[in-house]
């Protein structure tokens, strides 16, 4: 934000957020009297719930427990709440078989020795539906170069990955040996170690046109980054002929950019390396969707992940959506008589706004931020009157109910942004008491910020009525939240996704 957009937050603090809604409490009728709690689970129910879904997804196996594990994180670990034991947990119920079952691959034994060549991932990264992009690109080239994908194993990566659990924590891995043959990184090093030989590697950085590889490299080193955490930092200083650097000079998805990454990967020292370890900058795709698209539908989110979001619609909204007899007299006929015949529909109402970039926005004030607090109030309580949802709020958003964040990208606000944040949000759960994933367990956000991140994707995709912000307010800039419009679109749900106003 520029120095003025911080002046005009400094002038506005006499108008502070949550003074407002405190000192104003009739602004609006629908700010007024809103009183809802939110629901505590007893012990165990999320559990039953869990299997119950499980069961009627087909999903047995051991994931009968899906759901109290978004508790309890598996037997043993739910008095402790360690950060650690919790993921320990999660790879128990959700990939323990995965390393022991790669191993048996019927493409794996004897692959280096037999010349096959492999590509991998350098870094992933955090953002959901980056992470997607990348995988689906890296994939691709795996595909067209007829090599062997290697899937990391996130936390003990060799090359500085960031997340901490196994890729089928958060993906679907039968879906993905649907698309290709792969194996996992371990299984790679031990190969290396017995060919008695270094891998040959070739990092391939993909980058937007407006960086430049070498002053990429320097800034890096300058942020006194470890180059344990990124070694492929170290590899471009010591050995600069093992990099190669593909700009992305024109649009995402056109032919030039394409073809720029095809004649990169013919080159004779891509093509004679061992492994290929693809390190992607840029935002966007190089390949046409034609081209890399199976891939990316090849990445769908793990079945484990779909069973505690359906746990979580079912339980935490199925007991409070209302019945045609119930329903509030300002719902349309046409929507009473649908919940006549389909009395069992779970209907609720999703709102996703990351509030940090609604604070970024040039313009942004802290009363502009006040309106686009107040319009997301209104049409909250608007749609739940008139479209016979669920008085509970599912909200995703960036910050903890107390006001502490849960994003990264929270400590790059200015303290006073950072103070207007933690108002909104703190206005957000008084006037709408919505529930979360940290309302349904505190300790939740320690787990992983990937896999609450597709948590929040499922539930808002699966809402009978999606909020999300206006440009104003920051709706534009998140691929998150666009992700989720987008996929909405395509399932023709009953109501479409829709902004909501400044009010």
């Amino acid at each position: 934000m520029s120095r003025g957009g911080i002046a005009r937050f400094a002038a506005a603090e006499t108008v502070e957020i949550a003074e407002s809604a405190a000192e104003n409490p009739t602004i609006e009728p629908w700010m007024d009297g809103l009183d809802y709690s939110v629901m505590d689970f007893a012990e165990g129910e999320e559990g039953e719930t869990g299997g119950e879904m499980g069961k009627e997804n087909g999903q047995g196996n051991g994931e009968e427990n899906v759901g109290g594990a978004l508790a309890g994180m598996g037997e043993g670990s739910a008095n402790d709440g360690s950060a650690e034991a919790r993921k320990l947990a999660f790879d128990y119920y959700d990939c323990g078989d995965d390393r022991a079952r790669n191993y048996s691959h019927p493409h794996v034994a004897g692959a280096v020795e037999s010349g096959r060549k492999f590509v991998m991932l350098a870094a992933e990264r955090e953002q959901l539906t980056k992470a997607r992009l990348h995988l689906g690109e890296a994939m691709t080239i795996a595909g067209l170069t007829n090599r062997t994908f290697v899937l990391t194993h996130v936390g003990s990566s060799r090359i500085g990955m960031d997340r901490d659990l196994p890729l089928c924590t958060y993906f679907n891995i039968d879906k993905i040996t649907e698309h290709g043959e792969w194996i996992t990184e371990d299984y790679l090093v031990g190969e290396a170690q017995r060919l008695q030989r270094p891998l040959r590697l070739k990092t391939l950085v993909l980058h937007k046109a407006r960086h430049r590889c070498n002053r990429l490299i320097w800034r890096q080193v300058e942020s006194g980054a470890s180059f344990k955490e990124h070694p492929w930092a170290r590899d471009i200083l010591s050995f600069p002929q093992r990099i190669r650097c593909v700009k992305e000079e024109h649009r995402r998805h056109t032919q030039d950019a394409s073809d720029a990454l095809l004649e990169a990967l013919k080159e004779d020292d891509v093509a004679a390396a061992d492994v290929i370890l693809v390190y992607k900058l840029a935002d966007e795709a190089y390949f046409l969707p034609d081209v890399v698209g199976p891939a990316i539908r090849a990445i769908e989110f793990a079945p484990h992940l779909k069973a505690i979001a359906g746990s979580m619609t079912h339980t935490l909204f199925a007991n409070s959506t209302p019945t045609a007899a119930s329903a509030p007299a300002t719902i349309p006929n046409s929507l009473r008589e649908q919940l006549r015949r389909h009395p069992g529909q779970v209907r609720y109402l999703a709102v996703q706004w990351r509030t940090e970039y609604a604070l970024l926005q040039p313009n942004m004030t802290a009363r502009l931020m006040l309106r686009c607090t107040r319009g997301l109030i209104k049409k909250a309580w608007t749609a739940i009157q008139t479209k016979g949802l669920s008085d509970r709020v599912f909200l995703a958003t960036d910050m903890h109910p107390d006001g502490r964040p849960v994003s990264m990208s929270f400590y790059g606000l200015e303290f006073l942004q950072q103070r207007i944040a933690k108002r909104v949000i703190q206005l957000l759960y008084s006037k709408l008491q919505p529930v979360s994933w940290t309302t349904v367990d505190p300790k939740f956000p320690q787990l992983d910020a990937g896999v609450q991140g597709i948590l929040d994707k499922l539930v808002c995709l699966k809402a009978t009525y999606f909020l999300y912000p206006p440009d104003q307010c920051g709706g534009h800039s998140s691929s998150f939240t666009r992700d989720i419009i987008g996929n909405r679109r395509k399932n023709r749900r009953a109501f479409p996704s829709e902004a909501w106003s400044l009010v």
